[in-house]
């Protein structure tokens, strides 16, 4: 029979051996994540193809359809089609890729001639996400801000994007009343679908920022 001694050092050692696996498979989604970002960015930038070997059928949908649509100025879907397509290229994009390899992207349909012909609110989602992707954070909550004040009615997903953008854009740039304007006006909104917790941990922190701001503000 163990001791106690010796099933709390068996617990122990169970559960380091279960945070080391849970780490593995972290590193091994990074992994898979980047892989993806890159297969997306050969594909809107190299003259050929790359070969599509593991990539799921979803993203290899959205990759086409952004591209047709974007770039290659084919097709005359609805722009809630196009750019939802878009928007699910961009947060594989712009989580695992640089900065600079994720505005050669964004760069790429800012300029294409089809943007020319893109709605206002079309252009402002690429403009967003070349922001977001570029960590430029004035652009994001500026763009981000237009979008969620257009007052057009929005997916859940979108509209949990918009807010996260436009909390982080401000609050990174200094904007902490910004911030707490667009929590006001649209937090509600998302709550009725999941405000996630991403979203209540960037409130605590504009709560915070927000107290000890007029401290180091001028009087």
């Amino acid at each position: 029979m163990l001791s106690a001694g010796d099933r709390r050092h068996d617990l122990v050692a169970d559960v380091e051996v279960g945070v080391d696996r849970l780490h593995v498979v972290e590193f091994l989604e990074r992994i898979e994540l980047a892989r993806r970002a890159r297969y997306a960015r050969d594909f809107y930038l190299d003259e050929k193809l790359p070969l599509p070997v593991g990539i799921p059928a979803e993203l290899e949908k959205n990759l086409e359809l952004s591209k047709m649509r974007g770039l290659d100025c084919i097709g005359g879907e609805t722009p809630d089609i196009w750019v939802h397509a878009l928007f699910q290229v961009a947060r594989t994009i712009n989580t695992a890729l640089p900065p600079a390899e994720a505005d050669a992207i964004w760069s790429r349909f800012e300029h294409a001639p089809c943007n020319r012909r893109l709605a206002a609110e079309e252009q402002t989602w690429v403009k967003l996400f070349r922001a977001v992707g570029t960590r430029d954070h004035a652009a994001m909550a500026r763009h981000a801000d237009d979008l969620l004040g257009r007052g057009r009615e929005l997916s859940t997903s979108h509209k949990q994007f918009l807010l996260t953008a436009s909390l982080v854009g401000n609050i990174l740039s200094g904007e902490l009343d910004r911030a707490q304007s667009a929590w006001d006006r649209h937090s509600a909104e998302v709550a009725r679908g999941d405000l996630g917790l991403d979203l209540r941990l960037l409130y605590a922190y504009l709560a915070v920022a927000k107290s000890a701001a007029p401290a180091d503000r001028p009087s």
